[in-house]
């Protein structure tokens, strides 16, 4: 049971995780547009960091590189804050001031962008990778144009000296491309598969705040191997969950599952129970209730009898009318689904923590929105020497 329910509960994530993503491309489009809609109108600019980084085969990396983006509706001037040791231009038509810690432009209406290089910061997550070949481990350098039994393992999970503001409230993706012509037998657990013309692709989806840890595994046969760069990204969500509703066919499967659940079958068992108790113990009160006021009428004169009569009645009165309660939420537990429907809000407020817009590179910063981008490493295709 513990295993099945761990199953239940990873599909649901899954599902969580999958669902949220599509919301995510759907509503960032929208969002790009109108960076200024929700900023500070003290703030004549919005920003966000999109931070940058490739791994190697241990999943450590020497470099962080940030592109700071930048919207404004007028001429404006920008300071930005944060210990790059180099930064890059991508619009060099703007001339820019450089002091230690920050970088000053006079930028126009629009976009503009800036690289900026981190050597002293590090990622909120841990990345771990291993490859196997004919069941041994191996280097990427040893799998390139090599054919056999292949498995790769790849972790992501929370540094644990991270700040959580930079994993909770973040939706991950890692997507993973193989070519057909190379991999057969492919076996992905978890993974969400689909095809593009002569490419598989696999994705999985992690959310930090159910999860302790995304464990990706691939396991084929490959002829002449290489492998494209996998990639993980980082997201905040960041959406209104007061429009998401329930469908009555998703409403009825709800009820069916609750319906066969084994534990929801014991506590219904126990409510049972309960209510046979409370009944009892009602049918008891009453002629205990009764007995009173019989007593009570027979000594008009005693004055404490007549109050404990009329205790023990409204005792009585209240024990019936939990009875009755009790009885009509044991029928309406399989209907409760337009219930639960107006709860939907609440309940990814509590599972999903919200999302406050926090600068990775400095805290003199305010930004709009932070995301990480980082590319795993890439087994080239083996190149046969010329003879």
């Amino acid at each position: 049971m513990k295993n099945k329910f761990k199953s239940i509960t990873h599909n649901l994530t899954n599902t969580l995780a999958l669902f949220l993503t599509a919301l995510l491309l759907i509503v960032e489009p929208w969002t790009c547009g109108n960076l200024l809609a929700e900023e500070d109108r003290t703030t004549a600019f919005a920003k966000r960091e999109v931070v940058y980084a490739v791994l190697d085969s241990q999943g450590t990396y020497s470099d962080l590189i940030v592109v700071n983006q930048f919207t404004t509706k007028e001429p404006t001037k920008i300071t930005d804050y944060g210990n790059y040791r180099e930064i890059q231009l991508l619009d060099p038509e703007v001339a820019v001031e450089e002091e230690e810690g920050q970088v000053s432009a006079q930028v126009e209406p629009g976009y503009w962008y800036y690289r900026g290089y981190l050597s002293e910061e590090k990622l909120p997550w841990e990345i771990t990778l291993s490859y196997k070949l004919n069941g041994e481990a191996v280097s990427p350098a040893e799998l390139s144009g090599a054919s056999g039994e292949f498995e790769l393992h790849l972790s992501v999970k929370p540094r644990t000296d991270a700040d959580p503001d930079f994993y909770k409230p973040y939706i991950c993706t890692l997507s993973l491309s193989l070519d057909k012509s190379r991999y057969e037998q492919l076996e992905a657990p978890e993974a969400t598969q689909a095809d593009a013309g002569k490419t598989t692709m696999l994705s999985w989806f992690y959310l930090p705040a159910l999860q302790d840890s995304l464990e990706a595994v691939v396991r084929c046969t490959v002829e002449n191997f290489s492998l494209e760069a996998p990639r993980l990204v980082a997201l905040p969500f960041t959406f209104d969950s007061s429009s998401l509703h329930l469908s009555d066919e998703g409403k009825q499967k709800l009820t069916e599952g609750l319906a066969a659940d084994p534990r929801y079958q014991e506590i219904m068992g126990q409510l049972d129970t309960t209510i046979t108790s409370i009944r009892e113990a009602a049918t008891g009160v009453a002629g205990l209730a009764q007995e009173l006021a019989a007593l009570a009428e027979a000594k008009p004169d005693n004055k404490d009898l007549a109050d404990l009569a009329a205790r023990a009645s409204e005792q009585s009165k209240q024990l019936q009318a939990l009875n009755f309660k009790l009885n009509m939420a044991k029928a309406g537990i399989p209907t409760y689904m337009d219930q639960l429907e107006q709860d939907i809000p609440q309940l990814f407020q509590m599972m999903l923590p919200s999302y406050e817009p926090k600068s990775f590179v400095s805290e003199k910063n305010k930004v709009e929105q932070v995301q990480f981008i980082l590319s795993l490493p890439e087994v080239p295709a083996f190149v046969k020497p010329e003879e």
